[in-house]
């Protein structure tokens, strides 16, 4: 029996960011197709090509319901 997990990928622009707090930032994305909000769950976030990293290079977050349906965000540390 397999029991290793299949996690739907979603590929989403970066709209905004904004630092909210020490070491803290806001990320607006685009919302992407077939992707909804629902409460409690979490998403990695993966830069493709970033011009600058560190050793961890991948971040988990759990979204928030953004102010409109065309966005998702979320608040990394």
């Amino acid at each position: 029996m397999n029991t290793i997990a299949t996690w739907p990928v979603f590929e989403a622009a970066l709209v905004s960011r904004e630092t909210v707090a020490e070491r803290t930032m806001a990320f607006r994305f685009a919302k992407p197709a077939g992707w909804s909000y629902r409460a409690g769950q979490f998403v990695d976030i993966t830069l493709l090509d970033p011009p600058e990293t560190d050793a961890k290079g991948k971040r988990a977050a759990s979204p928030s319901r953004a102010r409109t349906p065309r966005y998702c965000s979320c608040r990394p540390r």
